[in-house]
């Protein structure tokens, strides 16, 4: 109830939310070797369908959209 009161999502949902927003910043922010699949499973993901789904929900993006900025940000930056 209180994580309810305080966030407005339950705790299963807050920490859906925390761990994808884990996943938008590696996104966003990629090494050279970031990947859809490797990165979902290292924040607790293990069905690529429904990380697809909880992600563009909660970004307006699929991941691999998000991904491809962040590597148009590397390209930019020469790296």
């Amino acid at each position: 109830a209180a994580t309810r009161e305080a966030y407005g999502l339950g705790p299963k949902e807050l920490m859906r939310r925390v761990r994808l927003e884990q996943c938008r910043m590696a996104f966003l922010k990629p090494t050279r070797n970031t990947q859809v699949e490797s990165t979902m499973r290292r924040f607790g993901f293990t069905n690529r369908k429904a990380f697809a789904d909880h992600y563009k929900a909660a970004f307006m993006e699929l991941p691999s959209a998000a991904l491809q900025r962040g590597y148009g940000q590397l390209r930019i930056k020469g790296i």
